[in-house]
């Protein structure tokens, strides 16, 4: 009884890897700019917080 239990323990957790590496293998890889920055959400709220403090600056010395 136990072996049976750990052969299905065994067949879930594969079943888990293979359905795991199969939805990675469908879904694109986030590409990088040529400048080296992230794409995707991150990357643009990071874009926006650049902006915004490049506006700050301007506001605040002048430019």
């Amino acid at each position: 009884m136990r072996g049976l239990t750990i052969l299905l323990a065994l067949v879930v957790v594969s079943a888990a890897d293979n359905a795991e590496a199969a939805r990675r293998d469908s879904t694109p890889a986030q590409t990088t700019a040529s400048s080296g920055q992230r794409t995707g959400f991150f990357g643009r709220l990071m874009e926006l917080e650049r902006a915004k403090n490049e506006r700050l600056r301007q506001m605040f010395r002048g430019r």
